[in-house]
């Protein structure tokens, strides 16, 4: 009966010292957005000239030989994203797939490393 009550009494002591310290804990300040979706395009397209079409992530990807063809590509293609940054400062937002930051050839800390991460071959590093 004594060694119940010792454990019944360790374990009511413990509960009341997390209810004490719990509702001291700070709360975390990190917001999780959902994924972006791109706003859908409206309105007439321009008929001037023809481009061809880009080519896609796959493509481009599956063309490079090595870790300089995506150094080469971040630095003449990739831009900031100023506007996205500051829509998710302070906060976690979901990174945008590497297929959708090559599209827009722009994003932020988030998107670059998703991007860098998932483009690299195993095996490689940009170290």
């Amino acid at each position: 009966m004594k060694e119940h009550s010792f454990e019944l009494t360790l374990i009511i002591s413990v509960l009341l010292s997390y209810i004490m310290i719990l509702p001291g804990c700070a709360p975390t300040k990190v917001q999780i957005y959902r994924k972006e979706t791109p706003p859908e395009k409206s309105g007439p397209q321009k008929t001037g000239s023809v481009k061809p079409p880009e080519e896609t992530y796959d493509e481009t990807v599956s063309r490079w030989n090595s870790v300089e063809d995506l150094v080469k590509w971040m630095q003449n293609d990739f831009s900031f994203d100023k506007e996205r940054y500051e829509k998710f400062e302070g906060t976690l937002p979901v990174p945008r797939t590497p297929q959708e930051t090559f599209r827009l050839k722009s994003g932020i800390y988030i998107d670059a490393a998703m991007f860098l991460k998932e483009t690299l071959k195993p095996g490689q590093s940009v170290l």
